[in-house]
């Protein structure tokens, strides 16, 4: 009733499944997104087994698998395109997020295209993320990692989309990434005003500046598996970046993997909390590099370290 799936899917052709979470010690049907109190359910494999259901029935073409969700099955459905990329093609969240605990460890295998509707005003998934029961990181932060991971070119271009509804309390700010590895490319529909209850183009009480189901599956419809399964990855994480001392103070040593030895020079950027370029040179291939980082102020940073065929990342922690 929410989402509204059924008028695009009859019109374009396609199949829609809803699958139901289990239910937990109180009753509420859930997603194991990475919530401490949640049960520890492998719902990665049930979709996975879902797809292997949905094909021996219906015959689907398994090159067009796509998930979509909201709120927590937006969460999942982050989850779903870096742990189970094998199977689905391209994901789209709204008003969902990452849990801080996955969006620390989680590792991508590819590059996977990637959409994030989200409200402003969203009070039990705030925009700027959350430590409560329901955690999550910051939504620009969220997609600029997902930006990094495809190789999208940064920063992203914005516009305004036209305010059509003036009567629905709020407006549209689109970011787009492109340039991505084989045109994985990034959206963030930033709704200005919106609240958590929000999918656009549900009808009345609904941000009305866009049909959110139309505009995912145009976004979908452009990417099949086979675009992307069986390329090399394309992003790495510690284990080919690493930085030390942490928590920083004012010099850290910056060690990099051999597969970074090819090429004559390497982009460093770092980036903060919000996903905004703070600091970015070329330096010259070494096992071990000195970066200076007292002008950068306490938080929590990204550092990216890019040659042209490999892309290492790590965290860095300022004092």
């Amino acid at each position: 009733n929410l989402t509204q799936w059924m008028p695009v899917a009859d019109t374009a052709g396609f199949l829609v499944a809803y699958p139901n979470g289990l239910t937990d010690n109180l009753g509420n049907q859930y997603w194991n997104v990475g919530w401490s109190w949640l049960p520890n359910t492998d719902d990665v494999a049930f979709v996975s087994a879902l797809i292997d259901t949905l094909h021996s029935r219906y015959n689907i073409d398994e090159n067009r698998v796509y998930a979509t969700g909201f709120s927590a099955g937006g969460f999942m459905s982050h989850i779903l395109a870096a742990k189970l990329s094998t199977r689905i093609t391209a994901c789209a969240s709204v008003s969902g997020g990452m849990a801080p605990g996955v969006f620390d460890t989680i590792v991508p295998s590819r590059p996977v295209p990637i959409i994030e509707t989200h409200g402003t005003a969203d009070g039990l998934v705030p925009y700027d993320g959350n430590t409560g029961q329901f955690a999550s990181v910051n939504t620009d932060s969220l997609i600029h990692f997902w930006a990094v991971n495809n190789l999208c070119t940064l920063p992203a271009d914005s516009v305004a989309l036209p305010n059509i509804n003036t009567s629905d309390g709020s407006t549209v700010q689109l970011f787009t990434f492109t340039g991505g590895s084989n045109n994985a490319s990034c959206r963030l529909y930033r709704i200005v005003g919106a609240d958590h209850l929000d999918w656009p183009g549900s009808g009345s009480g609904y941000n009305g500046d866009f049909n959110a189901s139309v505009e995912i599956w145009n976004f979908f419809r452009q990417y099949e598996l086979s675009d992307f399964v069986g390329i090399a990855p394309v992003a790495f994480h510690e284990n080919h970046l690493s930085i030390f001392p942490q928590p920083a103070n004012d010099v850290v040593n910056i060690v990099l993997d051999h597969s970074m030895m090819n090429d004559p020079s390497l982009q460093l950027s770092i980036f903060n909390s919000l996903g905004q370029v703070v600091s970015q040179t070329m330096v010259r291939p070494s096992s071990s590099l000195q970066l200076n980082v007292g002008h950068l102020t306490k938080g929590i940073y990204l550092v990216v370290v890019r040659s042209e065929t490999v892309t290492a990342e790590s965290k860095l922690v300022k004092n």
